[in-house]
């Protein structure tokens, strides 16, 4: 029976604002995917996906705004306060992207870093930050050794700004900041990076393990 992939949006778009059409066809590799807006309440589906945005209101991890920090996605803030705590609740399986990534973590405890000024990908397929693999990354996904993702972010998270429920499986080699992570005992997974560009094989892997039936 196909899963069912549902990325929280208000529509289509080709901005941040919206659910653009990369995620649409990135995800369809792993069910029917569905847009789930906030009218649409809590529904039930095979995979939360949290998508990437612009950036995060600071007062989530109770922090002042800095001089960096931009426009917020007004119907992600509600869904991240509103309708996530609920489907946390209910154990739904979570794939994050980007946002998504640093919502997760600040939902978790964890604390963000308004700007720090990396560089950024040219092209959302530029794959110009080198990160490496964390021994849970490879005792768990058996992926070692050093990669190279995309980097569309100014804001992110340090180690030791993740949450503590939250395993560490890859680190960026020079910023050292976390760029992806799983949960301790959900099923729970999210990537810094833009795996809708990159189609990296570790993402993937992520994904359908987080899809795969218990045994």
């Amino acid at each position: 029976m196909q899963k069912t992939i549902s990325i929280v949006g208000w529509n289509i778009s080709d901005n941040s604002f919206g659910v653009t059409k990369p995620y649409l066809e990135y995800f369809s590799q792993f069910g029917q995917v569905e847009i789930l807006t906030p009218r649409k309440g809590i529904v039930k589906t095979d995979l939360l996906v949290l998508p990437g945005g612009p950036d995060m209101n600071p007062a989530n991890y109770n922090q002042v705004p800095s001089f960096y920090t931009g426009n917020q996605d007004v119907m992600k803030e509600y869904f991240f306060r509103n309708n996530l705590p609920q489907y946390i609740d209910a154990n739904t399986r979570i794939f994050a992207v980007c946002l998504g990534f640093q919502q997760l973590n600040s939902f978790f405890g964890g604390q963000i870093t308004q700007h720090y000024p990396f560089p950024y990908s040219k092209e959302r397929d530029d794959a110009i930050e080198s990160i490496e693999f964390t021994e849970a990354a490879n005792k768990v996904y058996g992926a070692k050794g050093v990669t190279k993702v995309n980097s569309l972010h100014h804001q992110g998270v340090f180690e030791d700004q993740l949450a503590k429920l939250l395993i560490p499986l890859a680190i960026s080699t020079k910023e050292k900041n976390v760029e992806a992570f799983a949960h301790g005992t959900r099923r729970i997974a999210a990537v810094q990076w833009h795996p809708e560009h990159t189609k990296d094989n570790f993402s993937k892997m992520l994904i359908e393990s987080l899809l795969a039936e218990e045994e």
